[in-house]
């Protein structure tokens, strides 16, 4: 059997499902100078500005427009016949593929798809300025671009398992849109090394050596993968499995990848054999010569009639240099690799699409002038939305979330971006996982208006210069929830944010200048609220700090300054001659978790599926306190605790398999967060105008899909 690229594939199929983040409520009151729930002025930057006239158009409504053109493949309209010239289109008279006369269009054409499920990659033309090129969903009905192809040909290989063999590699299998897991032992979890090799000099084979899961594990693991989460650098890699010992314990693997190092503890776990699907939902492809061989167990035999391979290895969308063109109202799922990728060109928009479950970014904008992604949903998919290589861009009004690796990437020259009015949520599985990172020479960069939840940082800068990072709300993180620094970023506002749930700290000042002002810091679980090393030219004013009600008091440590731990605000000001104005008290802000924590993943081996071991000790938790998991909205009990663990009702659906994020709302049921200082919050009468500091994000709004707050939802509906 020949060995394959298929084993560099890092499956995402076995990742935990994520729920929606539960909550409600506003943000804080805010200068009315610098923060409002207006907007960020975008009038010179993005793309031209698009229109939707047909919104409410319904049926069989022919569009606004003089070169409009139809594509029907369920004929919902009239028969679809891709025979028909350019003059014989109409919304009665449609084609059946888009591919059929796309490269026939350009300027001032608009073709709309009506509802169905196509099996294409596109390809798109360019408009002119003033006449964009519009590939548009008709209004209202759901139009899906699946990357992947239907498999046939099956046959039973052995009792519940069947096999059929295809022409492509595919890294995604689905049942119509539902995403099937990667056959893997163990299940659930990790195994833990207790023993390594790495290779020497010219070598290429790993070996580690697991005394508890390997002796007498006899699977064939012929054309595996070996999944490896190393605790060096923190990063994940597959490689392709050479052989097993059973007596010494050992599995060899061959290093493809000259990073990896591997340590004593790393977790790992076998993938991708046919041996090792043991429950319904796991498959495992073989190469077989020029073919590959798929091997599924089905919840019922009826869903091999729907079973489908990704296909598309380049993108569903694809722009190469496609200058004004507008990309509106699809959904766009299991690509091989992007869902939509824009490379190169001017004046593009993409506006209200789904992009989920591609085995690479949702929406990529590279090389891109004055182009726009707004009002999209981006959701499982390897990265959210990626910006690189590129000026005077747009992002705007979009819910980015449970990506696996990052949300939204601004990098590479990125020159004058805006990131306005997002909810960016629930990234932290994968690689460094960040709600937002930025590298690689970026300048010119505004972050407003948004929502950050749940991530391992939520802001993560390098090589960044000239940001303005203003009235957001930020919220949860695994770490520092922002860090601006590597010694690489420099000069940098931050103003009127809302930052509160942090790990570590909210903020890690290790760039160079930093304008900090009128923001409410509400720690939750490091008694550390930031840290500013020494050679940072920090600027503070007008900013409210806090721990949490369980660690404050008067003389509690809230900061570290110039290589001085231990500090108080008092000490922090006559140290820095900053932050005269700031003062320490708890913000009163109208619903937050009490206390906050994470979990130890160094003992992730040990959890289960109630029970999780916290980074510290559980001195701030008692039986019968409500806690959260990663902001998911469920209310669970704690029902028994240790030094370190705690134990609760009801249990998770899938063991931790990294980071978790620990909210406290004690006795308090109501799990939806708000924000909003209460009347009696000196945070309501602070600022350099004394009307207010801190974010005025409507959580609620946010996470409804209403961004710019006037009661209707800006996103499409999806479930």
């Amino acid at each position: 059997m020949e060995r394959s690229k298929v084993h560099s594939i890092l499956f995402i199929a076995a990742f935990t499902s994520a729920t929606s983040l539960h909550g409600c409520g506003g943000g804080g009151s805010g200068s009315t100078e610098t923060n409002t729930n207006a907007a960020t002025d975008t009038n010179n930057i993005g793309s031209e500005e698009y229109s939707d006239e047909d919104a409410e158009a319904s049926g069989c409504t022919p569009l606004s427009g003089d070169s409009v053109y139809y594509v029907d493949k369920n004929s919902l309209c009239g028969s679809c016949d891709d025979n028909l010239t350019l003059e014989e289109n109409s919304i009665e008279t449609p084609w059946c593929t888009i591919n059929s006369w796309i490269s026939d269009l350009g300027a001032g054409d608009k073709l709309v798809v009506k509802a169905g499920t196509y099996f294409e990659s596109i390809t798109l033309p360019s408009g002119t300025a003033g006449s964009p090129f519009i590939l548009k969903a008709y209004p209202n009905e759901k139009v899906i671009l699946n990357g992947a192809r239907l498999i046939n040909g099956w046959s039973n290989y052995q009792g519940n398992i069947y096999t059929a063999t295809i022409d492509w590699e595919p890294n995604q299998l689905f049942v119509g849109d539902e995403l099937q897991t990667l056959a893997r032992i163990p299940n659930d979890g990790y195994w833990s090394a207790t023993s390594v090799s790495n290779p020497v000099e010219d070598e290429t084979t790993s070996i580690i050596t697991d005394t508890v899961n390997l002796p007498g594990f006899n699977a064939d693991i012929s054309g595996a993968d070996i999944f490896i989460w190393a605790s060096s650098g923190e990063r994940q890699y597959t490689m392709p499995a050479e052989g097993i010992n059973p007596q010494s314990a050992q599995i060899s693997f061959t290093r493809t990848n000259q990073w990896l190092n591997l340590t004593d503890g790393d977790r790992y776990w076998i993938q991708n054999q046919p041996s090792l699907i043991d429950q319904p939902g796991e498959w495992a492809v073989v190469e077989n010569g020029q073919r590959f061989q798929i091997y599924f167990w089905p919840n019922s035999i009826q869903d091999l009639q729907e079973t489908l391979a990704s296909y598309e290895t380049r993108a569903i969308i694809y722009g190469n240099n496609a200058d004004n063109t507008v990309i509106d109202g699809f959904e766009i799922i299991a690509s091989g690799n992007y869902g939509i990728r824009l490379y190169g060109g001017d004046n593009l928009t993409v506006t209200k699409c789904i992009s989920h479950h591609n085995f690479g970014h949702g929406i990529s904008l590279r090389n891109l002038t004055n182009s726009t992604a707004s009002k999209n949903i981006s959701h499982y998919n390897s990265f959210g939305i990626s910006n690189s290589y590129s000026e005077n861009m747009l992002i705007e009004m979009n819910d980015i979330g449970y990506n696996y690796n990052d949300g939204l990437t601004v990098t590479h020259s990125s020159n004058n971006v805006t990131v306005d009015r997002n909810y960016i949520h629930h990234h932290t599985l994968w690689g460094h996982p960040d709600n937002m990172q930025t590298y690689r020479t970026v300048t010119n960069l505004t972050i407003s208006n948004n929502l950050l939840v749940s991530g391992g940082q939520n802001i993560m800068m390098e090589e960044t210069n000239n940001v303005n990072i203003t009235g957001n709300t930020i919220i949860g993180s695994n770490s520092m929830s922002i860090i601006s620094g590597h010694g690489n970023t420099d000069n940098v506002t931050i103003a009127n944010n809302t930052i509160t749930q942090c790990r570590y700290g909210c903020i890690l000042f290790t760039g160079n200048t930093h304008d900090v002002r009128e923001n409410i810091f509400l720690g939750g679980d490091s008694d550390i609220v930031y840290t500013v090393p020494e050679g940072t030219n920090y600027n503070g004013s007008d900013n409210l700090f806090y721990t949490s009600d369980y660690m404050w008091n008067q003389s509690q440590v809230i900061l570290h300054a110039l290589g001085q731990w231990n500090l108080t605000l008092d000490e922090f000001s006559s140290l820095t001659s900053q932050d005269q104005n700031s003062i320490a008290t708890n913000p009163l802000l109208t619903n937050l978790p009490a206390y906050y924590s994470v979990i130890d993943t160094s003992r992730n081996q040990e959890m289960d599926y109630d029970t999780i071991f916290l980074a510290y000790e559980t001195e701030n938790f008692d039986i019968g306190d409500i806690i959260e998991l990663n902001f998911d909205g469920v209310a669970r009990t704690i029902t028994a605790k240790g030094d370190h663990s705690i134990t609760f009702t009801p249990e998770l659906e899938s063991l931790t398999f990294r980071e978790l994020l620990v909210s406290n709302w004690k006795d308090n049921s109501n799990l939806q967060l708000n924000v909003t200082p209460l009347p009696e919050s000196q945070a309501l009468s602070m600022g350099a105008t004394n009307d207010g500091i801190g974010s005025m994000v409507d959580i609620q709004a946010y996470q409804n899909g209403d961004f710019d707050m006037d009661g209707e939802r800006d996103i499409p509906e999806w479930n």
